[in-house]
């Protein structure tokens, strides 16, 4: 004979978060830190970017000036 699983039963299986709605919280939460460690990685990576692009256009003049004088 199959035992019949209570909504009650269920609940104490996945513990008492979802009936306090923590749960939905602890995922929101997640997400929202995965957003911002998102957000901090692409600001690095455009800093990093924007350093780049500064060092090589200041090679860049610097070769030009250089080649300039020695012509």
């Amino acid at each position: 004979m199959e035992e019949v699983v209570g909504v009650a039963d269920r609940v104490e299986e996945l513990g008492n978060t979802v009936v306090d709605g923590r749960l939905v919280d602890r995922v929101l939460e997640g997400f929202r830190l995965d957003v911002v460690a998102v957000g901090f990685l692409l600001v690095g990576f455009l800093l990093v970017g924007f350093l780049l692009v500064g060092f090589l256009l200041v090679g860049f003049l610097l070769v030009g000036f250089l080649l300039v004088g020695f012509l």
